[in-house]
Order: C-alpha cells, then sequence, then structure tokens
C-alpha cells in the first residue's frame, strides 16, 4: 500500500513541474541577416545547441561566403540566463580551397520566450598558404520559444 502511495506521489510531482523544468525547449528565430537561428535549452533551461545560418560580405567586391554555424555544448559559458562561446573552425572547400573560420556567439535570455544576442564571424578562405580572400560578419540574432 505504501508502495503504490510513493508512486502516486511522484506522478503528482510531475504534474506540479512546470513543462521547462522537465522538458528541453526549442527556439527558433532570426538573424539581422535573414538567416535562420535555432537554439535548443536542456531540462535545467541551460543552452545545449545553437546553430544560425548567415552570408558574410567578402573584401573582394561582389563576392560573399554563405554557410552556417552549429556550436553545442560544452560552451565556453552558459547558464539559465546567458550563452558564451567562441573559437576556430575549419572547412575543406574543394579544389584545394579551405576555409577558416573564427567565430564567436553572444546571447542573453531577455524573458521565458525570448533569447537574443550577437553573433559575429570572419572567414580568411585559402588555397595552401595563399590567402585568397576574407570576410567579415556580425549580426544581431533573436529566437523565440516554439511550442
Amino acid at each position: 500500500m505504501s508502495r503504490i502511495a510513493s508512486l502516486s506521489a511522484v506522478f503528482i510531482l510531475f504534474l506540479v513541474l512546470p513543462a521547462e523544468v522537465i522538458a528541453s525547449v526549442g527556439y527558433r528565430g532570426n538573424s539581422g541577416n535573414g538567416g535562420l537561428v535555432t537554439m535548443r535549452t536542456g531540462d535545467q533551461g541551460v543552452p545545449e545547441r545553437f546553430h544560425i545560418a548567415w552570408k558574410a560580405d567578402c573584401v573582394q567586391p561582389g563576392y560573399t561566403f554563405t554557410s552556417g554555424t552549429t556550436v553545442i555544448r560544452p560552451f565556453d559559458g552558459a547558464d539559465r540566463t546567458r550563452l558564451v562561446d567562441q573559437g576556430p573552425y575549419r572547412s575543406l572547400l574543394g579544389n584545394g580551397i579551405r576555409a577558416v573560420f573564427d567565430a564567436r556567439v553572444a546571447g542573453n535570455r531577455r524573458s521565458r520566450k525570448l533569447w537574443n544576442g550577437i553573433f559575429r564571424v570572419s572567414v580568411r578562405v585559402l588555397r595552401g598558404d595563399k590567402l585568397l580572400d576574407r570576410c567579415y560578419l556580425r549580426t544581431r540574432w533573436g529566437v523565440l520559444r516554439q511550442g
């Protein structure tokens, strides 16, 4: 009989807890230059994944670099109210061309439903050791809670 009572107590506890505490939450929005931004927080409301699609203007006139950046835990800093991560990564583009990225994302939780921040990236496009172009982007982003 006491086992049934304890199971009922656990079930009632899950009914009383807010949904954001017991389930991960997805966020979706846009950046200042029109790219899709998504973010997922874990059970405790701490960011676990951040993705932004972006288009950076290059030094050579008329050229842009279109890509996306995905960052997953562990971040340089993250809690229920902020997100910060910075670092380099690389990508092979083909024909001996590669890109070296230096990206930084910073954001804050503004309300239960809204996160926003700034994303910046610089790209060096190289063939071997020869620098072909540099591309830069700094944009604001915002995401709203889904569901």
